[in-house]
C-alpha cells in the first residue's frame, strides 16, 4: 500500500466541510449513548480532529504513527460532540508533549503503525482502556467495536459525533491482497456489510469487552475490495509499555 496524503491532511480537508451531527458515521455505524467510551479520545491538528486515540493512562495516549504530524498536537478527551467547545461539553483539551513513534514505522506500507503521545498534564477524571497481554491473538471471527469520529463514506466529511461499529475480524490475507500488510501485528476486517472504520478514524480504538484490542490503521470505509487493516496492540507491548506514565 502507498499513502498517498497523511490522516492529518485528509482529515483536515473533512473537517472543512463538518455537517451537523451524523447519526451514521464510522462507515455502518451508528452514534455512540454520550460519553459511553471516556477513553476515546480525539488528536487534533491545529485546533481540528485529526485522528482518533485511546488513553491508556491519565498522561498517555495510543495512536497510529501516521498520525503524528506537526508539533501544534492537543488531545480532546470527555467530548462526544466536536462541535461544541469544552465549555459547553464539559470536556477537557490537553497538549501533547512527546510524541514516539514506533521506531519500525514504515510510513508505506503502514506496519507497526503505533504511536504513543506523552501529555503535559493529566487528562481529569480519566478513565483508561484496558490492554491486551503481551503476544496474546486476536483470533479470526473476534467482534471488536470500533469507535471515532470518521467519515461516513469515503471522501465525505466527519461526523461531528461519537460513533460506533460492531465488526468481526476475518482473513488476514485480505489486508495483504489490498495493502502488502500481512504478518502477526495485524488484524483485517473485510468490508462486509458496508462496515469499517473510514477517513478520521486512523488511530482510534477496536475494543473487545472494553480491552483494546487494536488501532485503526488503513481505513476501508466498507468499500468492496476495501478491508479495514488494524494494528494488534498486543504484538507492541514492549514499545508501548516503554513509554507509558502513569
Amino acid at each position: 500500500m502507498s499513502k498517498t496524503a497523511s490522516p492529518v491532511l485528509v482529515a483536515a480537508l473533512a473537517w472543512a466541510v463538518l455537517p451537523a451531527a451524523d447519526a451514521h458515521a464510522v462507515t455502518g455505524g451508528d452514534e455512540t449513548s454520550a460519553f459511553s467510551r471516556p477513553a476515546v479520545v480525539s488528536l487534533q491538528a491545529g485546533g481540528h480532529h485529526a485522528c482518533g486515540g485511546t488513553l491508556i493512562s491519565p498522561t498517555t495516549v495510543l495512536t497510529s504513527a501516521s498520525c503524528i504530524s506537526g508539533s501544534d498536537l492537543q488531545v480532546r478527551a470527555h467530548v462526544h460532540d466536536l462541535g461544541l467547545s469544552d465549555a459547553e461539553s464539559g470536556g477537557s483539551t490537553t497538549k501533547v508533549k512527546t510524541a514516539h513513534r514506533h521506531p519500525d514505522f514504515d510510513a508505506g506500507t503502514g506496519r507497526n503503525d503505533v504511536a504513543v503521545l506523552i501529555l503535559e498534564g493529566a487528562v481529569p477524571d480519566a478513565q483508561p482502556a484496558a490492554l491486551p497481554a503481551a503476544g496474546s491473538a486476536t483470533p479470526q471471527g473476534t467482534e471488536l467495536l470500533l469507535a471515532g469520529w470518521g467519515a461516513t463514506t469515503q471522501g465525505g466529511a466527519l461526523s461531528r459525533v461519537l460513533n460506533s461499529v460492531t465488526v468481526a475480524t476475518g482473513d488476514p490475507a485480505a489486508c495483504a491482497t489490498a495493502y502488502e500488510l500481512d504478518g502477526p501485528g495485524v488484524l483485517c476486517i473485510p468490508p462486509d456489510e458496508g462496515k469499517g472504520a473510514c477517513t478520521g478514524d486512523t488511530g482510534g480504538p477496536a475494543f473487545t469487552d472494553g480491552v483494546l484490542r487494536a488501532i485503526q490503521t488503513v481505513p476501508g470505509c466498507g468499500r468492496p475490495g476495501q478491508p479495514t487493516a488494524l494494528t494488534a496492540v498486543s504484538q507492541h507491548r514492549e514499545f508501548i509499555d516503554r513509554w507509558t506514565t502513569h
